[in-house]
C-alpha cells in the first residue's frame, strides 16, 4: 500500500472546510497507508476525539483536548 500525509479538514460553518493537517501533529502528518476514521468520546469527557485504522500498523487515537491541539 502506499504512504501518504493524511489530510484532516475543520468544518468552519458557512460551507467552507480549513486544512488543519499541519496543526494536528504526527499523527496526521506522517505517512502511512490509512483507510479510515472513526469519531467518539474516547475518554468520556464529553468532546469527540477520533482514531485513525492505518493498514499494517497501529491505530492512531487523537484526544481532543479541547483549545487547539491533540496528544
Amino acid at each position: 500500500p502506499y504512504k501518504e500525509p493524511k489530510t484532516l479538514y475543520r468544518n468552519l460553518r458557512n460551507g467552507r472546510f480549513e486544512d488543519v493537517s499541519k496543526r494536528a501533529g504526527p499523527a496526521v502528518q506522517l505517512p502511512a497507508s490509512a483507510r479510515g476514521v472513526a469519531f467518539g468520546d474516547f475518554d468520556n469527557d464529553g468532546d469527540l476525539d477520533l482514531v485513525i485504522n492505518n493498514m499494517n500498523g497501529t491505530p492512531a487515537l487523537l484526544h481532543n483536548d479541547g483549545g487547539n491541539g491533540n496528544r
